[in-house]
């Protein structure tokens, strides 16, 4: 393994609610992403070399969303009953 990212994981869900936003959203959108800076930086990682995450993740978090992209989840621990989402509303 060549590099090993520690770090947090999260389900970012943003909701707008009220507006448009031109070219990209409908009025009260709700958009669901991986995120998290584990993640994030493990996926780029995962394009250069071999890459391992160390992380907690709530049961919500689908730890394949880290296998598709070849990153080793050995370190990655699932934490029933908890979750991984982040919620974030703009208004």
């Amino acid at each position: 393994m060549d590099v090993v990212v520690i770090g947090d994981t999260a389900k970012d869900i943003n909701a707008f609610k009220g507006r448009t936003q031109k070219g990209s959203y409908e009025k009260d959108t709700k958009v669901v992403n991986n995120g998290g800076a584990c993640f994030y930086s493990s996926v780029g990682a995962s394009i250069f070399c071999n890459c391992g995450v160390v992380t907690k993740i709530g049961g919500d978090f689908d730890i394949n969303n880290y296998r598709k992209f070849g990153i080793d989840v050995t370190g990655v621990s699932i934490v029933k009953g908890k979750t991984t989402r982040f919620f974030q509303t703009f208004l």
